[in-house]
């Protein structure tokens, strides 16, 4: 799964990947590559196991992210 945003929800994304529960779930289970840019930026996450991607991961992790940040 990839997705191209604006640097700021990355941001979001990433500080969410770093301290949260789910996030933190998230990181042991995927491969998770960032490519910067100037205004928006890609991250992609693949399964390290070749399973397909579970999307509940990663509703629960939104739920869990500071979006007032």
């Amino acid at each position: 799964m990839k997705w191209q945003l604006q640097n700021f929800i990355i941001l979001l994304i990433i500080d969410g990947l770093k301290n949260t529960s789910y996030g933190k779930g998230i990181r042991e289970l995927y491969n998770i590559t960032i490519t910067r840019g100037p205004e928006q930026s890609k991250i992609e996450f693949c399964r390290k196991d070749g399973k397909d991607i579970d999307f509940v991961d990663f509703f629960m992790m939104a739920l869990m992210i500071n979006w007032n940040n």
